[in-house]
C-alpha cells in the first residue's frame, strides 16, 4: 500500500495500527524502501447524542428494534437501525426466513438508553463506527425544522441522560 504520511488525514491515520508500508517515493528508478510503523491508536471520546426518529416506544429491551440518528460532536449525523438478537430470531421466524439483514444494522444486547449508549460508546472507541452506520448529512440541514445549527445546539435540547 503507497502511503503518503505526511498528507494522510488524522482520522484515517489513526484508524491503522501495526501497519507495515512500502514507500515509494514515484520516482523513475528510485529506490523503494520498505518501512516499518507502529502507528499507536489515540482514544479520544467522541461526544455524541442519539436522537430517535421516531419515539422511542421500546416494550420489550430484550426483543425489539429501533432506528436512530447519531449527532457527532463534529456535527455530523449518522443514521443505523439497533437490533437484538431475539427480535431478529423472531422476525426471521415470522417471514420464514432463511436470511437476514439491513442497512446500517447494529446488534445490541438490549436497548434500554444505557444499553444503546454503552453499545454506541464502544463502536466509536474501537473504530467501527463509520462503518456501521451511515452518515446523513450535517446538524444543520438534518435539523433546520429545529433550527439547530451545531451539536451546541444539539446539546442544549435534548435533556442529558445520566448514565450510570
Amino acid at each position: 500500500m503507497d502511503v503518503d504520511l505526511l498528507s494522510m488525514d488524522k482520522k484515517l491515520l489513526l484508524q491503522f495500527r501495526d501497519a507495515r508500508y512500502l514507500l515509494d517515493s514515484g520516482k523513475k528508478g528510485a529506490k523503494t524502501d520498505v518501512v516499518w510503523l507502529t502507528v499507536y491508536k489515540i482514544k479520544k471520546v467522541m461526544k455524541f447524542k442519539v436522537r430517535f426518529p421516531a419515539p422511542f416506544q421500546v416494550i420489550d429491551v430484550d426483543d425489539d428494534n429501533l432506528d436512530v440518528n447519531i449527532i457527532l460532536e463534529n456535527d455530523e449525523v449518522y443514521f443505523g437501525t439497533l437490533f437484538t438478537l431475539t427480535n431478529i430470531d423472531k422476525l426471521m421466524e415470522k417471514n420464514r426466513e432463511i436470511y437476514f439483514w439491513s442497512t446500517d444494522m447494529l446488534i445490541v444486547k438490549e436497548l434500554s438508553y444505557q444499553g444503546i449508549h454503552a453499545a454506541l460508546q464502544t463502536v466509536l472507541n474501537e473504530g467501527y463506527f463509520f462503518s456501521v452506520f451511515s452518515k446523513i448529512g450535517l446538524v444543520k440541514d438534518i435539523y433546520s425544522h429545529l433550527e439547530w445549527k451545531d451539536f451546541a445546539d444539539v446539546v442544549s435540547e435534548i435533556k442529558v441522560q445520566i448514565i450510570e
